[in-house]
């Protein structure tokens, strides 16, 4: 009898898709695969979240470890999410301009499409409100590149920054995670977005 292997599914981005401080370790992307999981599929799931990376980073990495994990001919998919370390602040300057972090995201999406199924999943907001502006900012242009290249773009700034929950649980913390009720806030979300493949 065939095995079925299911599908794979790596999430490919920064603290926030490794679940930095969810006492639960799981973060928004283990409750999702869970999710799936408890409705009938079959899903293996890898976080590559790397904390403290930004898009130019991801970008020097992403294909060696994600082809390691993503074989030819079986249903392989991959997630991206990135952006609050974009634009923090070094000198007064944003690590990196938005433009950049565009640029980094879409190569990264138009190259990965080719052989996979494609998503982004768009930053959340922060609890400082500046830098939360810029990350808003960012999070527009980034769904218009995806537009543009043909990748669903689920924005979860939009929904979050109105959800005093969160923020609430931000405030509690670094003001950058969230913890474990805060990153069930984001897998509520990305579920209820009627984008997500499950």
């Amino acid at each position: 009898m065939a095995i079925n292997n299911g599908t794979r599914i790596v999430f490919l981005g920064d603290s926030l898709v490794n679940g930095a401080c969810d006492k639960a370790i799981l973060g928004w992307p283990g409750r999702l695969c869970e999710e799936a999981m408890r409705n009938g599929r079959i899903i293996t799931y890898y976080n590559l979240g790397i904390r403290g990376e930004t898009s130019k980073e991801i970008l020097l990495r992403w294909e060696l470890e994600v082809k390691r994990r993503l074989p030819k001919n079986e249903d392989c998919r991959l997630v991206l999410s990135l952006g609050i370390n974009d634009v923090l602040l070094v000198d007064g300057k944003q690590k990196l301009s938005t433009s950049e972090s565009v640029a980094n995201s879409a190569s990264i999406l138009k190259e990965a499409g080719k052989y996979y199924e494609v998503i982004m999943v768009g930053p959340p907001p922060v609890l400082e409100e500046s830098t939360s502006l810029r990350v808003s900012n960012l999070s527009m242009k980034l769904s218009e590149a995806c537009r543009n290249i043909g990748v669903r773009y689920l924005d979860i700034y939009t929904p979050l920054v109105e959800r005093n929950i969160y923020l609430k649980d931000l405030e509690e913390g670094d003001g950058y995670h969230p913890s474990s009720s805060g990153y069930s806030e984001i897998f509520k979300v990305i579920n209820a977005t009627g984008l997500w493949w499950y």
